[in-house]
């Protein structure tokens, strides 16, 4: 079972954005900022100037955030995925030549 972390004031959550019909938009990941569950929550995106417009109730939150890893997402841009991604594959297939060539 995963782990389910009740939201509260301060947590960074997942919420399903809906239009005023009902209709789900998107998927949002912000603060909250104060309200409950019940009454809906107050968020906003941590560089937003101003909370966000819709307040999720308990049911539109789908998780909140338990971990993060600093720095992780300077990994994952385009220089370093055009370097490291071919280095990768290079280094697999000379490690898969020496292992064929052990192995004769």
């Amino acid at each position: 079972n995963p782990i389910r972390v009740p939201p509260q004031i301060g947590s960074v959550v997942a919420y399903q954005a809906r239009q005023f019909n009902g209709a789900p938009v998107g998927v949002f990941t912000h603060r909250i900022i104060g309200g409950s569950a019940t009454e809906g929550w107050l968020v906003k995106g941590d560089n937003n100037p101003s909370p966000d417009i819709q307040k999720p109730k308990g049911g539109d939150v789908l998780g909140t955030v338990v971990l993060t890893v600093p720095y992780l997402g300077l990994l994952f841009n385009r220089r370093v995925l055009f370097t490291v991604i071919p280095l990768l594959v290079g280094l697999w297939f000379v490690l898969d030549t020496l292992k064929r060539s052990s192995d004769d």
